[in-house]
């Protein structure tokens, strides 16, 4: 069924979006507890005073590392706060949305089978009620040709089987008509079912689906910004210290 196969394809997506979630989620949190404890404990190697510029170069070089360490765990807390507010708080929406209206149309898909499915029981039970009336009606006319042929039967009895046969030719005649409009609705209600109900339905899962897929793809694209800047500002943080390094004068001091 057509249906029960995007039914499928919307959970196992919407299990794989879910997936990204947590994903990111547990990241963030690594990345945040990770930047944090940096941040602290590089905050205690700061130099407790700016070096003076006739230092010697190995001060100089420690006093220009240490900060830039410690920028680097204060990028890894932005990073993931970032992370946390235009990635995986969108992604945890989208999954509660998502999965929202996946009952709305399973919901909407039930109530459609449900109306055909009600037409075609009334459809049913008027062609019951025909064939019962006219079982009854053949029965009543059969003794009524026989109460008419029986020349010992009063006319007053054969006047009663002749009213009852016509009260049966009256309720055929009235289970012919429900059944001839119960049948013109289920045909209307059929097509209806099959060329427009089923198109839309599945033309609204299949925009539901790209919908959301472009919505992913966006949350993804923000991860790959996200991390290009945490690169670069890391990447900055690191070439400042290769200079510092650089300065370091590997010369022999003498004290004496």
């Amino acid at each position: 069924d057509q249906v029960e196969n995007l039914f499928k394809h919307e959970i196992d997506q919407i299990g794989l979006t879910e997936s990204y979630f947590k994903l990111f989620s547990d990241v963030q949190k690594l990345q945040h507890e990770f930047g944090k404890k940096l941040r602290k404990t590089v905050s205690v190697y700061l130099p407790r005073k700016k070096p003076d510029v006739d230092e010697l170069s190995s001060v100089l070089t420690y006093s220009s590392i240490v900060p830039q360490i410690l920028e680097m765990g204060v990028t890894h807390e932005a990073s993931s706060k970032k992370l946390n507010e235009s990635v995986v708080n969108p992604l945890k929406t989208q999954v509660e949305n998502e999965k929202r209206s996946l009952e709305k149309q399973r919901s909407h898909w039930s109530k459609l089978n449900a109306t055909i499915e009600q037409s075609r029981k009334q459809l049913e039970l008027s062609w019951q009620k025909y064939v019962t009336n006219f079982k009854e009606r053949q029965k009543a006319y059969e003794v009524s040709e026989k109460a008419q042929n029986d020349i010992q039967l009063a006319r007053v009895d054969q006047q009663k089987f002749e009213a009852l046969y016509q009260s049966k030719v009256q309720s055929f005649d009235q289970a012919s008509r429900n059944y001839v409009d119960e049948l013109a609705k289920y045909n209307i209600a059929n097509r209806r079912y099959f060329s427009t109900d089923i198109v839309t339905f599945v033309d609204d899962m299949e925009c539901s689906s790209r919908m959301r897929n472009n919505r992913t793809r966006e949350l993804l694209l923000m991860v790959t910004r996200i991390n290009e800047e945490t690169i670069s500002k890391l990447t900055s943080c690191n070439k400042l210290i290769s200079e510092a390094v650089s300065a370091l004068d590997s010369s022999y001091v003498s004290f004496f």
